[in-house]
Parts: C-alpha cells; sequence; structure tokens
C-alpha cells in the first residue's frame, strides 16, 4: 500500500474530498454488526461504536448485513429476521437455524440483483436430524422497503451442523457456500449466481473422517479473506484444526493438513477449540480453546509452512483468560483488526496488529464497549459474514485511517 501524509490543517477539503468520493463507490455491507444480548456495534468510522437498538438474542449463531453505502438492512439470529427499524420482518419467524449453533446462519446477497437475498441457516447439535442446511430468501423491497421473506426453510443438505462460511467465487460476483458434512470427511460448496442458487455441490473429500460424539461439530470454520485458504475447528475432545487450500474458480478444497492446537506444548484440560481467524495477510492463523470451567487461551499459529509439524512448532499463547468468561468467536472487520468475544461481557477484545507475530500482534482486552447503558452482553458468537468482503484487493475503494486526529499529520493507506 501507497502512504501518504496529509496536514491537519491545510489538508481538511482535500480529505473531505477524497472520503466523499471513495465512499460512493465503498462496499461496506459488513459495517453494522448485530449479536450476543442486543449488542451491536458499526464501522463507520475508524473507531468503531457500540449500536444501542439490538433487537434480537443469540448465543453463538448471527448473521448482519448492509447495503454497500454502510446502511443497515436486516440482521438475524437464525430462528428469526429483525428489520431495518428493528421490528420483526414480515413473515420472518420459524426459520430453521439456531441461535446456539457457531455459525448457524449467513446471508448472501443474489449476485446482479440489488433485491434478493439469500439467508442460510445450518442446525445445532442438540437438534439432530431436524434442520441441516436451508436457505430462505428475503426480498428487502418488500413490506415497503423494510423486506419480506419469500420462501422459508428450503432444504438442501441433511446431516450437517454448526458451520456455515462463504467466500466470492473468482469472477469476484458469484458466492461459493461451504459446508462439512457429518460422519464423512466430505465439504459441500454451493454456488449462488445471478441465476440462482445451484443445488448441485461441488464435493471435496479430506483425509479427516469425523464422526462419533456430535459435539465434534462444535467449532468454526472459515475462510481467508482472500479466498485461498479454509480452516476448520472441531472441539470438545476431539480438538483438531483441518487446514486446507481452496480454488475459487472450481469450488474444491485441496492440500489439508490437520494439527492439533494443544498437544505441541501441551496445555492440560483445554480441549474446546472454538473460534477461528485469518489474519488479512493468510499468514496467521487465530484461535482459542476454553475447558470446563469456561476459562480459554487465544492462540497465534504461522501458516505459511502449510505443514503440519511447523504450525503446531510455531504456536503463540496470546492471551490467557481466567474469568470464567469463555472464549467465543473471533471475526475480522473492515478496519483490518480481529473481534474476540468472551462470553458474558459488555466489551469485545480486539487483536489490534494481527499480522505481526507473537505478541506483538498488540491483543487489548476488554477494548470496546458495547453497553453504555447495561443492557446489553457478548455471547459466544459475532456476525458471520461473506470472507470476501474484508479483502482489501478485492475492495479496492475502502480505506481507513491511522493515528490520532490531534497529531500534527495523519497517515492514510490506500
Amino acid at each position: 500500500m501507497n502512504r501518504f501524509h496529509i496536514g491537519i490543517h491545510t489538508g481538511l477539503l482535500l480529505w473531505l474530498t477524497l472520503f466523499l468520493s471513495l465512499q460512493a463507490m465503498a462496499q461496506r455491507e459488513a459495517s453494522n454488526w448485530y449479536f450476543g444480548q442486543s449488542a451491536g456495534l458499526n464501522f463507520a468510522s475508524p473507531i468503531p461504536t457500540a449500536l444501542l437498538q439490538g433487537g434480537t438474542n443469540s448465543e453463538e449463531g448471527c448473521a448482519s448485513i448492509s447495503d454497500n453505502q454502510g446502511r443497515l438492512l436486516f440482521y438475524t439470529n437464525g430462528t428469526s429476521i429483525i428489520n431495518r427499524a428493528h421490528l420483526p420482518m414480515k413473515n420472518g419467524s420459524g426459520l430453521n437455524g439456531d441461535q446456539s449453533s457457531t455459525q448457524g446462519v449467513l446471508i448472501v446477497p443474489q449476485p446482479g440483483n440489488d433485491s434478493l437475498y439469500y439467508v442460510f441457516t445450518n442446525g445445532a447439535v442438540h437438534i439432530l436430524l431436524e434442520n441441516g442446511l436451508k436457505y430462505s430468501i428475503v426480498n428487502i423491497k418488500g413490506d415497503n422497503g423494510f423486506g419480506e421473506v419469500l420462501q422459508k426453510n428450503q432444504s438442501l443438505l441433511a446431516d450437517t451442523y454448526e458451520r456455515i462460511s462463504a467466500i466470492r467465487h473468482c469472477n469476484n460476483i458469484d458466492v461459493w457456500i461451504m459446508v462439512r458434512k457429518w460422519e464423512s470427511n466430505q465439504y459441500y460448496a454451493y454456488l449462488l449466481t445471478a441465476s440462482g442458487l445451484n443445488s448441485s455441490p461441488v464435493i471435496s473429500s479430506t483425509s479427516l473422517v469425523v464422526g462419533g460424539d456430535i459435539n465434534y461439530n462444535i467449532g468454526a470454520m472459515k475462510f481467508s479473506s482472500k479466498g485461498n485458504k479454509m480452516a476448520c475447528a472441531f472441539g470438545y475432545g476431539f480438538d483438531r484444526i483441518e487446514l486446507m487450500d481452496f480454488d475459487r474458480q472450481t469450488g474444491r478444497l485441496s492440500n489439508p493438513v490437520v494439527f492439533r492446537p494443544n498437544t505441541s506444548n501441551p496445555v492440560s484440560g483445554f480441549p474446546g477449540v472454538y473460534g477461528l481467524e485469518f489474519s488479512p495477510d493468510n499468514g496467521y492463523l487465530y484461535t482459542n480453546c476454553f475447558n470446563d470451567a469456561f476459562d480459554s487461551r487465544l492462540f497465534q499459529f504461522n501458516i505459511q509452512t502449510h505443514n503440519a509439524a511447523a504450525i503446531e512448532a510455531s504456536r503463540q499463547l496470546i492471551h490467557t483468560e481466567t474469568s470464567g468468561s469463555g472464549a467465543g468467536n473471533i471475526q475480522i472487520a473492515l478496519d483490518g483488526k480481529l473481534y474476540v468475544a468472551f462470553r458474558g461481557r459488555t466489551f469485545l477484545s480486539v487483536i489490534e496488529s494481527p499480522e505481526n507475530p507473537g505478541l506483538s500482534c498488540n491483543f487489548r482486552s476488554d477494548a470496546i464497549n458495547l453497553d453504555p447503558d447495561g443492557n446489553r452482553r457478548v455471547s459466544a458468537g459475532l456476525p458471520n459474514f461473506i470472507q470476501s468482503y474484508f479483502d482489501r484487493e478485492s475492495n479496492p475503494y475502502d480505506f481507513y485511517r491511522t493515528g490520532a486526529c490531534d497529531d500534527l499529520s495523519v497517515p492514510f493507506k490506500l
């Protein structure tokens, strides 16, 4: 990235002109987050601010969507959809997701259509055989612009739970939606295009068969923002992470490596690997684990070698949490930082510099206050998004500021 410095006093007009012109072309679909117990966060400014109008509760799975200017459209906990006025959307109740599913819901705009949004849901392990992967379709122009659900709970795949992730096709228009089938070694990728959803998936098989204890399904699955990597966590005693390459053209996964985050340097009693997120440059994978008392630890792994032994050996302990809050999900944001949920807190924690090794990644505990008036709490989940929203190369008009406004000069990144 190129850097330029503008003096605060002489460059204000130029800065405003640049800001307005770039915002006109920005892609800000991930600007508004709603999650946990009525909690929310807005990324319109360099320092995210709490949103106080949240109209839904979610223990884990949740999703939000805004338009490309960052204006909220709707959000959901996988069972009900809330419109931009923070009221139930027309026909928006009774979705077959689950608010206690790790990534139980995901919103995907239909390519080439400014009205239709697919809401994908995946059930939780405690309601086996009931749900699986389903989708509902929202017309955002329905009900006088507040949105209306047109189709609901259309079945795609049984025997899949807890996780959904998505990334753009290499044409940067169409979208791949990925799930993992239980009692198998198979991942299913569905392609959403301007013509609609292709119900014939691309199936990738890896060497890791996961079955037995249904709780092994619990844990996050994430694409890197660049879309060339995907990782899947299997917790509650199985304690493995599967890391793979992904082909955005074909929808196929390849070159799987499996590592155990807690065995290279044993951490007794922390078997519950849960959250996952990649650094923006794909160089590091962050994950967290918790024990039966919900104490937790946050780790960084160097994944540049794509070798299991080297990845395990690279493990860095970033943070230990002994409050019993319990590790939740980790989610990249538009500012390139990673946000970390700890259950029951009124603050979000943040990894300020996720591309830096070890403790220089600058983890800040309880960095963002979500609860200025005492009515909001963090749970395990953070909103699930198409991960391409956070790739600066495919979102070239987004920018962010570093530095403080009371400095003599403010550096910008383009």
